[in-house]
């Protein structure tokens, strides 16, 4: 299964007008920043538009375009050019945000729209899913710290606007860096003056 087939497909649907933006989440996102790791499907996020004449949003449109060349549906993904894809709406302001600051990366000379990194560390702990945790550690010890520290200023920015996070991040062995995390359940506070210089160890319960 070539991936580049599938994203040269969601391309193809946004040049067609049915959909307005895309980017690529979820474990293939990271694997553009990170080590490969083995996933059997893509998480595309996209902006839903309504269906006319109603104020109801539905993911119909984009089936019914990928069906009509050649995508099978096999539960909720569907399979472009071999690859189960999931369309996932930007349910919340920080994934809205991701989406709209998505960056352009290449897969064999073909574009493809990609969360960033920070947005991507910043996802993983607002889920907070076992999977998610491991993949907020990768990015920790892939030695982007400062990366790790804007992805939780942004979920500071989020708990502002009356978002929780309901976990919890302490972060030792700082000689140089200036990031102080104060965490009570479900609410994450950071303080960060600088990026990181040194490798913290970062523990998420």
């Amino acid at each position: 299964m070539n991936i580049k087939n599938t994203i040269a497909a969601l391309n193809q649907m946004q040049a067609d007008g049915v959909i307005q933006r895309y980017g690529i989440g979820g474990a293939v996102g990271a694997t553009f920043y990170l080590e490969p790791v083995a996933t059997l499907d893509i998480d595309v996020f996209v902006s839903l538009q309504p269906v006319a004449g109603s104020r109801l949003i539905s993911p119909q449109p984009i089936f019914d375009y990928l069906k009509s060349r050649g995508g099978t549906m096999e539960g909720k993904y569907i399979v472009v050019a071999g690859w189960p894809v999931q369309f996932l709406p930007a349910a919340n302001p920080l994934i809205t945000e991701a989406l709209e600051q998505a960056v352009e990366k290449k897969v064999a000379e073909v574009s493809a729209r990609v969360f960033t990194a920070e947005h991507l560390a910043a996802i993983a702990l607002q889920t907070g899913r076992a999977k998610d945790k491991a993949r907020l550690l990768q990015f920790v010890e892939a030695s982007s710290v400062h990366l790790v520290a804007k992805a939780l200023v942004s979920q500071t920015q989020r708990r502002k606007s009356g978002r929780s996070v309901s976990a919890e991040i302490s972060v030792g062995n700082m000689e140089k860096g200036d990031v102080t995390i104060m965490s009570t359940l479900p609410l994450v506070e950071i303080y960060t003056d600088g990026e990181c210089e040194s490798n913290p160890v970062l523990a998420v319960s």
